[in-house]
């Protein structure tokens, strides 16, 4: 639920699917959006990133 990062001093937070890196970020912005738009979401914009990117 990303409380660990009420105590963790992350500056950059990561996705992962299958082994790969799909996308990074300041991690408190990319829980904000998981919560905002749900986990599924995130899966389908990390598979585009890995994808095009």
């Amino acid at each position: 639920t990303g409380h660990i990062l009420d105590y963790v001093n992350a500056r950059t937070g990561y996705i992962m699917l299958d082994g790969r890196i799909g996308c990074q970020g300041d991690p408190h912005e990319i829980l904000a959006e998981i919560k905002e738009k749900g986990y599924e979401e995130c899966i389908k914009c990390v598979l585009r990133n890995l994808q095009y990117g």
